[in-house]
């Protein structure tokens, strides 16, 4: 995965726009749903797009630790069944980490480029769960678990493809 810094993630807000998952960009409930200070709303913000360094692994952590081996701070994939997209060589899949995830499928014209994250899209309904994922005392919850698909462009849908996704059990 990117880095934090290029990581797209991409959320829906609380008056229903689509902005990226950035701390500047949370505004209402969705700026209390992540702490009860500035700080910790932005750690949490922080933890959830991939930095690693407040987990509880680290000297100053307060964030349950991520799997290790191998590294990734991906959630739990249960129930999604990724779906490869040939049309624009890209595989989807719903996580437990509040994300619909999408990933390039081979490495193209561009070497090691298999399994890049390409983006993330945390949708409205798990925005005020998401702080729950850095709990050390976390159990367990579902949140984009459910089928993907990609319908193929044709000219019922003016040529254009759009991706579907269900949010399973969470």
């Amino acid at each position: 995965l990117p880095n934090d810094a290029g990581r797209k993630l991409f959320y829906v807000r609380s008056d229903g726009q689509a902005k990226e998952f950035l701390y500047s960009n949370l505004i209402g409930t969705d700026v209390t749903n992540m702490g009860a200070t500035a700080a910790e709303q932005q750690d949490v913000v922080s933890y959830l797009r991939g930095v690693r360094t407040k987990e509880l692994q680290n000297p100053s952590g307060i964030f349950r630790n991520r799997q290790t081996l191998p590294s990734t701070v991906l959630g739990d994939i249960v129930h999604s069944s990724p779906f490869y997209d040939i049309a624009s060589d890209t595989v989807f899949v719903g996580a437990n980490d509040g994300m619909l995830h999408a990933f390039k499928a081979s490495n193209g014209s561009v070497p090691g480029s298999a399994g890049t994250e390409l983006f993330g899209f945390i949708p409205a309904q798990s925005v005020s769960r998401l702080k729950n994922l850095t709990s050390a005392a976390y159990v367990h919850d579902f949140f984009v678990d459910g089928d993907v698909v990609v319908s193929p462009k044709s000219t019922q849908t003016n040529n254009n493809s759009y991706l579907f996704a269900a949010m399973g059990r969470g």
